[in-house]
């Protein structure tokens, strides 16, 4: 059995998981490929290798928002009045402009990508959990959630670009350990609210959480959302071979502590 463990003492994100990812063997060419006329050029996407507190780590980079205008071009709207969801600051720090997607808006980008017909399902369910986890938070129907940050053209990259690294992985099981949400406050659409944000709070509903020791945003929603979304369990390290391993570099680097989203891919199983 191929099994597929995320560790996530230093949290996820969206950006964390896709380098991890990558850094366990998925071929950038091959996210790339898969990501289709959401990356139109082929400087849209790339990775670095960085050091975080020693560790050497893949950070997996997007261009943003600034190509916005090919994607106009083929029919995907932009919304740029205010809307409802939050900010989501841990994955690539705040943003001059935010995009303000409905899940409609999301759903076409999606269709313009090269997933397969089962990963664009897969990825259309995730965005519809989180839109329904804001519809509920805001107290208005999924129809009218505009979604922010995570609406944001490199958040949607890092998911559709996650689903299909997670595909071609082709992992039997995956397996999460406890998140590390951090502490603290952070910065939203609506105001300034308290770590873990409401919406990662929801997504991570059932998963074992925890305050990590940094007073900072740890784990995003759209990390809550692939880890929540993939792991069929939570748990400690299993006893099984280790065949590879990835780690997946944040944007921050802290003096004593990690900020890595951490990888490991085990083969031959059987999981215990």
């Amino acid at each position: 059995m191929k099994v597929l463990y995320f560790d996530c003492f230093s949290g996820a994100s969206g950006d964390m998981v896709l380098g991890a990812l990558i850094d366990a063997g998925v071929p950038l060419a091959e996210v790339r490929r898969a990501l289709g006329s959401l990356a139109i050029d082929p400087d849209t996407v790339w990775t670095e290798r960085v050091v975080r507190t020693g560790l050497t780590a893949t950070k997996f980079c997007v261009r943003g928002e600034d190509h916005e205008a090919g994607l106009k071009t083929r029919g995907h709207a932009h919304h740029e009045t205010s809307g409802h969801g939050h900010d989501e600051p841990g994955d690539r720090g705040h943003q001059e402009a935010h995009a303000h997607r409905t899940l409609a808006d999301i759903a076409c980008l999606i269709d313009g990508s090269a997933l397969s017909v089962a990963g664009k399902d897969r990825a259309k369910v995730l965005f519809r959990r989180l839109a329904e986890v804001e519809a509920g938070i805001h107290g208005i129907p999924v129809e009218q959630v505009h979604l922010h940050e995570v609406g944001a053209l490199d958040s949607i990259i890092d998911i559709v670009g996650a689903v299909h690294a997670l595909e071609y992985l082709g992992a039997d099981r995956i397996v999460a350990s406890p998140l590390n949400v951090g502490s603290g406050t952070v910065r939203a659409a609506h105001g300034v609210y308290p770590v873990p944000a409401p919406a990662t709070l929801q997504l991570l509903a059932g998963a074992p959480i925890y305050a990590g020791p940094q007073t900072t945003e740890m784990t995003t929603p759209t990390g809550a959302l692939l880890v929540a979304g993939y792991a069929a369990a939570f748990g400690p390290l299993p006893p099984l071979q280790v065949r590879a391993v990835g780690y997946g570099a944040g944007a921050c680097d802290f003096d004593e502590t990690a900020n890595h989203r951490q990888g490991e891919l085990f083969l031959l199983g059987p999981f215990y």
